[in-house]
């Protein structure tokens, strides 16, 4: 871990991870009730039948990606990226060790003896 390579988020970034942490999630649970509803109710499609087997295969292999990221997270000690966007992106997101929880309480605690 290098420190020199740690850079700030920037706008980009953070629209970047709002559109895949919120945005996505969202229109792919409207895609799903959408899918649901149309299996009732085929008549209505304004495309052919065929096309709408290809939703739950699109679903499950974004499902399988994101288990496998996950999965290999976990197994692989040097594998740093829990989700595909994150590896897309270059996103590092790392947990503070104790010596920096520490040096950080301190400061804290230095701030409010200050005031």
């Amino acid at each position: 871990f290098d420190k020199n390579k740690l850079k700030k988020f920037k706008t980009k970034h953070k629209v970047l991870t709002v559109v895949c942490e919120v945005i996505l999630p969202y229109l792919r649970l409207k895609l799903q009730k959408w899918y649901q509803e149309k299996q009732r109710d085929p008549s209505s499609l304004p495309f052919k039948k065929e096309y709408l087997k290809v939703i739950p295969v699109a679903n499950s292999l974004f499902e399988f990606a994101v288990f496998m990221y996950q999965l290999k997270f976990l197994l692989q000690r040097d594998f740093r990226f829990f989700k595909p966007y994150l590896h897309l992106c270059n996103f590092l997101i790392r947990r503070k060790n104790t010596f920096e929880l520490k040096q950080e309480e301190e400061r804290y605690q230095n701030q409010l003896i200050s005031l």
